[in-house]
């Protein structure tokens, strides 16, 4: 797991620390494989990152997002053949967060467990986002089942207002 306490904001081009969004601004946990870990361990030895640093600064204090975006980001889209015609990436950064929750949702972790994953201050916040990972989701048929005594039970939809 990696701690995550601070961010950093751009105000009008004014890199500053700030606390995160999550709740009562004590940060995240967010779970990190084994493999992954001991790459970052890698680059803090590598790069001398200190308890108090942040970890993918560059020469400055900061890591500065657009410098990454324009940097490494945009080139490795347009070498995956995700640019739009217009010229514009189908994929933005952000969407690798949004990415990994859904697929978390879809693995069955449960949505207090995304929810601290997230940082997202309210469970409402995670179930309007991911909730509809769950539809048709056959462990739920399986849980309805269980739940029922009914090994052959399904779930039904239950109408919409617009549908009644």
């Amino acid at each position: 797991m990696v701690q995550v306490e601070e961010t950093v904001q751009d105000l009008n081009g004014i890199l500053s620390a700030g606390t995160t969004k999550t709740d009562g601004a004590a940060g995240r946990r967010v779970p990190v494989p084994k493999a992954v870990m001991e790459q970052i361990g890698q680059h803090t030895d590598a790069h001398r990152v200190g308890p108090d640093d942040y970890l993918f600064a560059g020469p400055s204090p900061f890591f500065h997002y657009q410098n990454f975006r324009n940097r490494q980001w945009l080139p490795a889209v347009k070498a995956a053949g995700l640019m739009g015609e217009d010229g514009h990436p189908l994929v933005r950064f952000h969407d690798l967060r949004h990415t990994f929750a859904t697929l978390r949702a879809m693995e069955g972790v449960p949505p207090h467990v995304l929810k601290n994953w997230m940082g997202h201050a309210d469970i409402t916040t995670t179930m309007n986002l991911y909730s509809h990972v769950y539809d048709g989701d056959p462990r739920m048929e399986a849980l309805v089942g269980r739940l029922c005594g009914d090994d052959t039970a399904t779930v039904s939809a239950l109408p919409t207002a617009d549908e009644a």
